[in-house]
């Protein structure tokens, strides 16, 4: 029997003939439910049924998905509600208008499209980010129907509709082949439902002859596929289908219990599929690319960035030796064991280790042969975020004597500007006449979508010396983008600083507003959202009220960039004074606790996450830390919770209690701080009784303020919120 216990699942459509039947399928499985339905009395009664005959959590929601609002707002409870999703089963759909398409009316025919597709893809692309909630690969399932695989005459909108969502799942699935998320397409058959209903209501002559009939029949002798089809969709939310993605399913004619990831048939990209078949005999395209061979690469620094890059390269067919002279750090990449926890990376890793196209080496000849050598050590920094860079060129510099005629040296390690220039005199002066190109490309790696950042970039800098270094690099980058924004090396390097350092300008700015709005009543997300609402500005610009940006890549480039002005006897009279804004705002939880509770000895303190960022468990430079410290110096009592944390720095591991979970470490704080946003405390915040002492939340961001919005006993403190 296929199990679904405790797993977390939205479906739309669910009082439905085929909703229903997936509804209570899933129940048996153990399934957490979330019905919706358009019908609030149906689902209510549909909700009270399931409850009273299966052990299992079912909730609903009542929602009309041809209305754009109430699409968000389902999306927005399933993450307030449960934290995340780890299935999202969307069968709501309407049969639309029925005749010939010059006879239709248009309203009717945009609604059908809005309800049956555009809600549908909307749904996906707001749930996506926190899916899977759990362990396991997260599950898509979307219901195709008639005129998805073959004309439907007299059913335009309905066919039209159901085609764009089987061929937007087929592209989904590719999107998202990176993460650990499956999705595929139902065809259930003929049921006897509503849509079947209104096809006989409306006639032979509106529905056709043919199409009439077979609704009629399905009608009158009460049998169709929805007992099939509902066993059909429990198995693709289930573990058994992992890795069968991006595949149209018949529910009475494929035989769909039997593929599995390794299954030969699907090694055929046209099976199971919306596909155009072609003559044998076909003119060549209008446009032919020039194909390129595979580029044999040594990624040389395994931590974040390394791991990352040579990941990705490895997947895009290159040749692909990793390297670190850290013996320990390739030993356990070995045995696929990553330095730091990324969404994804460690499942390519393995893949393609096993394909040959990836191997980890900790012995400099590993270089030796190599066409291209991406440097890519995280540069270490101090406590004053400055960076070691002598720390990565002299591990640069040892990689000289194994590099080949002709090879480039490509850089990404965060290194001020200057650094390349420097390990040409080195080169040059250690091995004169023994030609090699030195090469920028900044890194713009986000820690949690790092995958796809690195191969879905909005755009990259390059760096190069000379034409033919800028051919090889765009040929290498060749799978992941073209929009490459080509320059000299000494600007590129410049490049990542302006940039990180205008991110850190933006936010010490919005932060400096914010904490004026809060001493004169007004609002600052308002302020920001005026900022953002005029064309010099943008609505994407780095301007909501927060947090204090932590030590670490916008910290370096501040201090990078005061160096080099320093160096250069020009002094940037704004960029000195962005870190010491920062500075002052890192003290905002602090001092509200104190505003708050006075003096902070004996006092409780609840912190809910410590890593950098969600998705990571990475502790360096993390600011919740600094503010454990911070309260510890005041005699406070200090208790933390991080669903990536299960062991603190020496230092800290006997004077911080790390709790079980959220709710269980905030039980009688004092206060609870939100350091680190991790989805799974927009659950836990719903879950705070009205019997725990810790009524004062400081959350900088905001991030839990519907959450908590309706709790009464609870104060929620923001950065900028009167």
């Amino acid at each position: 029997m296929i199990s679904l216990a405790g797993r977390t699942t939205l479906l739309t459509g669910a009082t439905g003939s085929l909703g229903r039947a997936i509804a209570e399928a899933y129940c048996r499985a153990g399934a957490r439910l979330l019905l919706s339905s358009r019908d609030e009395a149906a689902l209510q009664e549909l909700a009270r049924d399931l409850s009273a005959r299966y052990s299992t959590d079912v909730s609903t929601l009542t929602c009309d998905l041809s209305h754009r609002d109430e699409v968000c707002h389902l999306a927005d409870q399933s993450r307030r509600r449960f934290g995340g999703l780890d299935i999202l089963v969307n069968t709501a759909a309407v049969i639309g208008p029925i005749g010939p398409v010059w006879d239709n009316d248009w309203d009717e025919w945009r609604y059908t499209i809005e309800t049956n597709l555009f809600a549908a893809v909307r749904l996906c692309q707001l749930c996506i980010p926190f899916m899977p909630l759990g362990g396991g690969r997260g599950k898509i399932v979307n219901l195709s129907g008639g005129g998805a695989t073959s004309p439907r005459p007299r059913f335009s909108a309905y066919a039209a509709a159901k085609t764009g969502l089987v061929r937007f799942s087929e592209t989904l699935a590719q999107e998202i082949a990176r993460r650990p998320i499956d999705v595929n397409c139902i065809a259930p058959g003929i049921l006897n439902s509503g849509l079947t209903r209104a096809v006989v209501a409306a006639g032979p002559e509106r529905a056709g002859i043919r199409e009439y009939e077979v609704a009629r029949d399905a009608v009158s002798r009460e049998t169709d596929t929805r007992e099939r089809a509902a066993s059909l969709a429990l198995f693709l939310g289930s573990s058994l289908s992992d890795g069968v993605s991006g595949r149209l399913l018949s529910a009475i004619w494929d035989d769909w219990e039997s593929l599995r990831a390794g299954t030969p048939v699907l090694n055929d990209t046209a099976v199971y599929t919306l596909r155009r078949v072609v003559p044998d005999e076909r003119p060549g395209p209008l446009v032919r690319k020039a194909t390129r061979g595979s580029v044999k690469v040594c990624v040389a620094g395994l931590w974040h960035l390394g791991c990352v890059t040579a990941a990705c390269l490895a997947e895009a067919g290159h040749d692909v030796v990793a390297y670190d002279d850290n013996s320990s750090i390739v030993a356990e990449l070995r045995a696929a064991r990553l330095p730091i926890v990324e969404p994804g990376l460690d499942e390519l890793i393995g893949r393609e280790t096993k394909s040959g196209r990836l191997r980890f080496e900790d012995d400099a000849t590993a270089v030796d042969g190599a066409d291209l050598v991406w440097v890519t050590w995280d540069t270490p920094i101090d406590d004053e975020d400055r960076s070691d860079v002598e720390w990565v060129l002299g591990r640069v510099e040892r990689l000289f004597p194994y590099l080949q005629r002709g090879a480039i040296v490509l850089v990404s390690s965060q290194l001020p500007a200057g650094s390349i220039a420097e390990l040409e005199r080195r080169f040059a002066a250690a091995w004169p006449g023994r030609e090699v190109s030195f090469a920028c490309v900044p890194e713009n790696l986000r820690i949690g979508k790092a995958l796809d950042a690195f191969a879905r970039p909005e755009r990259v800098v390059g760096g190069v010396r000379r034409a033919a270094d800028r051919d090889r690099v765009a040929a290498l980058l060749a799978p992941f983008t073209d929009r490459i924004e080509w320059m000299s090396v000494e600007s590129a390097e410049m490049t990542k600083h302006a940039i990180n350092a205008f991110l850190a300008t933006s936010i010490a700015f919005i932060n400096e507003i914010a904490g004026l709005c809060e001493s004169v009543g007004a609002d600052a997300e308002e302020v920001s959202r005026g900022l953002k609402s005029d064309a010099r500005i943008g609505p994407r610009a780095y301007l909501s009220p927060g947090s204090a940006f932590a030590g670490g890549t916008l910290a370096r480039d501040v201090v990078a960039l005061a160096q080099l002005a320093l160096e250069q006897a020009r002094p940037l009279h704004v960029i000195g004074a962005v870190r010491e804004s920062n500075d002052s705002h890192r003290r905002w939880a602090l001092e509200r606790l104190r505003d708050e509770l006075g003096a902070l000895s004996g006092r409780t303190i609840a912190i809910w996450g410590l890593t950098y960022k969600p998705g990571t468990n990475t502790l360096r430079r993390s600011s919740a830390l600094e503010l454990c410290e911070a309260l510890l110096a005041e005699g406070a009592v200090v208790r933390a919770y991080d669903p990536a944390v299960s062991a603190l720095p020496p230092h800290l591991a006997t004077r911080i209690t790390l709790g079980r979970d959220a709710v269980d470490t905030a039980r009688d704080a004092d206060a609870i701080v939100i350091a680190t946003e991790w989805p799974e405390f927009l659950a836990a915040a719903e879950r705070l009784s009205t019997g725990d002492r810790a009524a004062l939340v400081l959350d900088a961001n905001g991030f839990l303020a519907e959450s908590l919005g309706a709790q009464a006993n609870v104060r929620l403190i923001s950065v900028g919120r009167p």
